[in-house]
C-alpha cells in the first residue's frame, strides 16, 4: 500500500525490520545481522554485502543469533570494532594472560600460547565492570585536559614564534638601515675627501697658470720696449738688460712650472668591505632560544653525588685560584684563573677537556653576553670581551672609571660590582647609564659588593656583599629586600636554579644556602661534610642539576650532583 508517495512493502510486522530499508519507509523482515554496520539487513541488503568487496568481510550473524524480546531497537551484544591491523577482522577475542583485545587472527599470530584467549561475548558479563570504564573515562578527561593544556601552550608557542619571527625580520631590517647610514656616511666623507682634493688641486693649477701668465706678460712687455726703442741706443741697452734680468727669472719660474705636479683625481677602494661582505653568508647568526620554562620547585635540594674536577693544566706552576664563573646557554663552562691568569672553558658534557684564553693582568669575574662572546672584568678599570667560538680569543675592551669585580650581562647592559661600595650599569659600548650604592632612605647598600646573578624572569638581581647579606634589586637598581643569614659567613657567590631558587654560597662558613626567591630559606645543601674548604663561586646547570663550586687556592673544583 501506498500512501503520501512512501512505499510500503507489507503491513506485517516483524519482530525485527531491515535497517536500511527502514530508513526507505519500506517494511522488510530481516534475515541478518551486519556487526559492522550495526544494522538488520533483509535478504536483498545481504545481496548488496556480498555483491561489493568492501562490504565482504563485513560479520553477518544469523536470525537465531538475535534477541528474542520482541522489541526492534535491541541489537546483539556484540564488539563491532575493527583491527587496525587485521582490517577485515572484528576485535571479539579477549586474552585473559595479557589483558588485551584483538581478532581470530590477532589472537592465532601472537597469543597462541596463551592458555586463557575467549570471545568476548562469552566472557563479558564476568569480565565487564562498569567502574573499570568510568575510572578509563576519568583518565581519558585527564589525558585530554593535559592535551588541551598542550596544544594552548603550543598556539602559545606558535604566536611567539611568529611574534619572534617579525621580530627578527625587524632586527635585520633596522640592522640594514644602520649599515645604509654608514655607508651614506662614508659615502659622504669619501665624497668630501674628493671635493677637498679637486678644490686643493684646482686652487693650485689656476695659481701656477697665473704665475705663468704674469711672467708671459712681462716677457712680451720686454720685448715690446726692446723693439719700440732702437732708435736711442743707450735705452735699448737698459731696456735689454731689463729684458734679461726678467728672462732670468722667467727661466727660473719656468723650471718651476715646467714639470706639472699629478692633477688625476683616482680613488682606490677598499676591496677588504667588499670581499668580507662576500664571504658572509648572513646579516648575522640565527639561533632557536628556548621559552620553555624550569618547572618551578618548592622542596629543598639534596645531593646524589659528589665528584672533584682537576682544573689545573699540567705546565702550570701556580695554584688555581677560580674567582669567578658562569655557564653559556651552549653548555659551556667558563672559569677565570685569579693565579695564572686565564680564562679557562670546558663543556657540562666532557668535563675532561679544558682550553684556555690568556692575559698580561689578573682576571676577576665573567660573564657570557651571547653564544660567541663573554665579558672579562679586570681590576685596573676594565672590561676584556673575549671570543669564544672554536678557539677563545682577545677581541675589544672597555674601560670605564672605575674597579671591576663580579659582572653579569641583561638585555644589553652590563652590571658591574666593585668590590666596594657600588654596582655599575653600563651600555655594552662602556657608557655609565647609573651608579647604585644607596637604599631609598640614603643609607649605604654595600661594603664588598660582589657576584651578581638574575632572578628567572630577569626582573630582579641579587647581589652578594662579603659583609654576610645578600641584597635585591629590581631591574632599575631600586632596593627590595636584604637577606641575611647566620649560617653564612662572607657571601661571596650567587647563582639561581632557573626554578625559583637561590643558591649563596658562603666563604667563611663553609657551605651552601638555598634561598627561595621570595627571600625565604630553604635549607643548607652542602656543608664541610661534603668537602667544601672556602667555596668562592658558584654555578648551577639547570638542565643536569649539576652545582659547580669552585674553591679559594684550589686545583679541584667541586661537582654536586642534586635531586
Amino acid at each position: 500500500m501506498a500512501t503520501g508517495g512512501c512505499e510500503i512493502t507489507s503491513d506485517e510486522i516483524f519482530n525485527f525490520k531491515c535497517t536500511p530499508c527502514s530508513k526507505k519507509n519500506k517494511n522488510r523482515e530481516a534475515v541478518k545481522y551486519c556487526v559492522e554496520c550495526q544494522g538488520y539487513c533483509c535478504r536483498s541488503c545481504v545481496d548488496i554485502h556480498e555483491d561489493f568487496p568492501a562490504l565482504e568481510g563485513h560479520q553477518l550473524l544469523d536470525k537465531s543469533d538475535f534477541k528474542s524480546t520482541g522489541i526492534t531497537s535491541d541489537l546483539p551484544d556484540l564488539p563491532t570494532v575493527r583491527c587496525k591491523i587485521h582490517t577485515v577482522k572484528v576485535m571479539d577475542m579477549y586474552c585473559g594472560n595479557h589483558d588485551v583485545v584483538g581478532c581470530t587472527s590477532c589472537m592465532a599470530l601472537s597469543h597462541r600460547s596463551c592458555t586463557d584467549v575467549q570471545l568476548v561475548p562469552d566472557i563479558i558479563n564476568t569480565v565487564f565492570k562498569k567502574e573499570d570504564a568510568d575510572d578509563t573515562s576519568l583518565k581519558l578527561q585527564d589525558k585530554i585536559k593535559q592535551l588541551e593544556k598542550i596544544i594552548q601552550t603550543r598556539l602559545s608557542l606558535l604566536k611567539e614564534l611568529k611574534g619572534s619571527k617579525a621580530e627578527a625580520i625587524t632586527a635585520i631590517t633596522d640592522f640594514i638601515k644602520e649599515l645604509e647610514v654608514i655607508l651614506q656616511n662614508l659615502k659622504k666623507k669619501s665624497l668630501n675627501e674628493v671635493e677637498e682634493e679637486y678644490h686643493k688641486t684646482k686652487s693650485m693649477l689656476e695659481e701656477e697658470k697665473k704665475k705663468a701668465e704674469t711672467e708671459m706678460k712681462d716677457m712680451k712687455q720686454a720685448d715690446n720696449d726692446i723693439r719700440q726703442l732702437e732708435v736711442n741706443k743707450t735705452q735699448t741697452f737698459v731696456n735689454t738688460k731689463i729684458a734679461q734680468e726678467k728672462a732670468t727669472i722667467a727661466d727660473e719660474v719656468i723650471m718651476s712650472l715646467k714639470s706639472p705636479s699629478n692633477t688625476k683625481i683616482k680613488f682606490q677602494v677598499d676591496t677588504d668591505i667588499r670581499d668580507t661582505l662576500r664571504r658572509l653568508k648572513s646579516l648575522g647568526e640565527l639561533y632557536i632560544s628556548s621559552s620553555t620554562a624550569f618547572k618551578p620547585r618548592a622542596s629543598v635540594y639534596s645531593i646524589t653525588g659528589t665528584s672533584d674536577m682537576n682544573i689545573k693544566l699540567p705546565y702550570e706552576r701556580n695554584t688555581c685560584h677560580i674567582v669567578g664563573s658562569c655557564l653559556t646557554e651552549t653548555g659551556m663552562l667558563l672559569l677565570t684563573d685569579y693565579n695564572n691568569r686565564k680564562l679557562k672553558r670546558t663543556y657540562v658534557t666532557n668535563l675532561s677537556a679544558i682550553d684556555y684564553c690568556e692575559f698580561s693582568d689578573i682576571p676577576h669575574f665573567v660573564c657570557a653576553t651571547n653564544k660567541q662572546e663573554a665579558a672579562v672584568t679586570f681590576n685596573h678599570k676594565a672590561i676584556q670581551f673575549v671570543s669564544i667560538g672554536k678557539q677563545m680569543a682577545r677581541t675589544r675592551q672597555l674601560t670605564v672609571g672605575h674597579r671591576c669585580y663580579g659582572i653579569a650581562y641583561n638585555e644589553d647592559k652590563l652590571y658591574i660590582t666593585d668590590n666596594s661600595s657600588s654596582l655599575y650599569i653600563h651600555d655594552m659600548t662602556g657608557n655609565l647609564l647609573q651608579t647604585v650604592s644607596k637604599d631609598s632612605a640614603g643609607n649605604p647598600l654595600f661594603t664588598k659588593s660582589r657576584d651578581i646573578a638574575f632572578s628567572d624572569n630577569k626582573d630582579k638581581m641579587f647581589v652578594v656583599d662579603f659583609t654576610n647579606k645578600m641584597r635585591t634589586l629590581d631591574i632599575h637598581g631600586n632596593h627590595t629586600d636584604t637577606y641575611t643569614d647566620s649560617d653564612l659567613v662572607y657571601d661571596s657567590g650567587v647563582d639561581t636554579d632557573r626554578r625559583g631558587n637561590i643558591f649563596v654560597c658562603g666563604y667563611g662558613s663553609n657551605n651552601i644556602v638555598q634561598i627561595g626567591q621570595d627571600g625565604k630559606k630553604k635549607g643548607v645543601i652542602a656543608t664541610a661534610s661534603d668537602g667544601l674548604v672556602n667555596p668562592f663561586t658558584i654555578c648551577f646547570d639547570p638542565t643536569q642539576s649539576v652545582l659547580f663550586v669552585t674553591q679559594r687556592n684550589n686545583n679541584k673544583m667541586k661537582i654536586f650532583n642534586l635531586k
